[in-house]
């Protein structure tokens, strides 16, 4: 999302962290991302956050703990 604080949503899996770091920088410059958000914890959400990170030191992570596929807590 552009906007005055950029945010990935989707941080995705690690072998594919250049070819999404390419194309968001089409849009804009990754190394501004302020937030790095993902739905739920399976590495084909998240498992690139720390490359992200990495890029943008200042990005905060951002997921819920709600997992939508769980029936009982």
């Amino acid at each position: 999302m552009r906007d005055e604080e950029p945010l990935l949503f989707h941080a995705g899996l690690k072998a594919m962290f250049p070819v999404l770091r390419a194309a968001v920088a089409t849009l804009i410059d990754p190394a501004k991302l302020r937030h790095v958000a993902w739905s739920h914890f399976e590495s084909d959400e998240c498992d690139a956050l720390n490359d992200w990170l990495q890029l943008a030191p200042q990005a905060q992570p951002v997921c819920t703990l709600f997992a939508p596929w769980r029936t009982s807590w």
